[in-house]
């Protein structure tokens, strides 16, 4: 078997679905599996690198009319190289089902079009953008072109041969929204992307005091007191890092000793650092971007609890891997969260902000309760072995080629 992986246009700087796209390839070939990943190539994008105006629309040239090009040509030669008999070189290949096409992102689902001749499937993080251009999520409106975007993806899934959900919650969403018999739609849970452990404790220090020289919580270079909450996330809407502030600041204005807040990821909105100010945060809070997986190993293994009320998620990496680290979670109730988390975690509807302020003072005030969290999560968090996910994958690859063998 030979695998070919559809990862994402670079300019789209979708750094979580390129994680995802690499540790498919590292963990493929670890089990052995003969895989390749190829990814739409910048050349118009290359004249002005922008997720939005002219460089989204030259990224669109790229990727809706120059990598189909390059896919079948790729799939060409790896047929060609496959089939157990020679061709000639006018002869039309037979696509082997030794090969298997997977597609890493949902959203590059309009690619199936071009796979209908080759054993394919999709792996599908969350409906959230197709949700959000058909109107069902308020918070995040859609203009003309990205609804006519989310169709296509929609259109591209209900193509697929088999579309693979990281979670029960996801799979629920695409068997509402997407025409596709059941039988062709399954769950596989995501595995880590780096290998999160609890790290030392000198060592993480170490880390933590040279992160916090380049911090910028409110430009003060002063070290955090003992002990710190956590959030990590970009600035997208459903990340509800507002949110966050607000949960932190009723927290303060109850105790004015809630250690300092930690929040690691993209740097501040405008909004964000005008809510810091209006609030008197700028000494409590801190921002740290730019972190690499072992400065998060060690932010994750020293913070005293990782705060995390998202709006919507198709499965919250940062929940497993603070989990991963012996962080205890406090995070919001809806799905995907109680079936990643198990029980394990400590869970609130996101707009009770006042019950997440009250549980976080409760539980930075119980160390005894933080220890049973972190006991439990430990255990949890290594259900999500990224061997496993692998070899679920390689399980749906073998289904599809005898499926497909059956077809031809």
């Amino acid at each position: 078997m030979r695998v070919l992986l559809i990862g994402n246009y670079p300019h789209d700087a979708q750094e979580s679905m390129q994680r995802f796209a690499a540790m498919m390839l590292s963990g493929l070939e670890a089990a052995g599996i003969t895989a390749e990943l190829i990814v739409p190539t910048p050349c118009f994008g290359r004249f002005k690198r922008s997720g939005t105006g002219l460089g989204k629309w030259l990224g669109y040239i790229d990727k809706f009319l120059l990598f189909p090009i390059l896919l079948r040509k790729k799939l060409s030669t790896l047929n060609f190289q496959l089939s157990p008999q020679h061709h000639g070189l006018l002869a039309e290949p037979r696509i082997s089902t030794r090969l298997v096409v997977h597609i890493c992102d949902h959203s590059n689902a309009f690619y199936t079009r071009y796979l209908q001749d080759v054993p394919h499937v999709v792996t599908c993080h969350d409906l959230l953008a197709v949700r959000s251009a058909r109107g069902e999520v308020p918070e995040n409106p859609t203009r003309w072109s990205g609804r006519q975007l989310q169709e296509m993806v929609a259109k591209g899934l209900a193509r697929a041969q088999h579309v693979a959900c990281d979670s029960e919650a996801t799979q629920r969403d695409v068997h509402r929204l997407i025409s596709l018999p059941k039988d062709r739609v399954s769950v596989i849970s995501i595995g880590f992307n780096y290998p999160y452990s609890p790290m030392p404790e000198p060592e993480a220090r170490s880390r933590i005091k040279s992160l916090s020289e380049s911090a910028t919580p409110t430009n003060n270079p002063a070290s955090p007191r003992p002990g710190f909450i956590l959030h990590v996330g970009g600035n997208q809407w459903y990340k509800n890092r507002l949110g966050v502030l607000r949960i932190y600041a009723r927290a303060v204005a109850t105790n004015p000793a809630t250690p300092n807040l930690v929040m690691a990821g993209k740097p501040f909105t405008a909004e964000m650092e005008s809510y810091i100010a209006a609030y008197h945060l700028l000494e409590r809070v801190r921002s740290i971007e730019g972190c690499g997986n072992e400065d998060l190993r060690a932010i994750y293994s020293l913070a005293d609890l990782l705060l995390f009320p998202s709006l919507a998620e198709g499965f919250g990496w940062p929940v497993i891997e603070a989990q991963a680290c012996g962080c205890p979670v406090l995070c919001s109730s809806i799905e995907p969260f109680p079936e990643v988390t198990l029980g394990t975690a400590c869970m609130h509807e996101p707009a009770d902000e006042p019950g997440f302020a009250a549980e976080l003072l409760r539980l930075l005030a119980q160390p005894d309760a933080r220890r049973a969290l972190t006991t439990q999560g430990l255990a949890n968090a290594r259900r999500f072995a990224p061997a496993t996910m692998v070899a679920n994958y390689v399980e749906c690859y073998d289904q599809l080629t005898r499926h497909f063998t059956r077809r031809l």
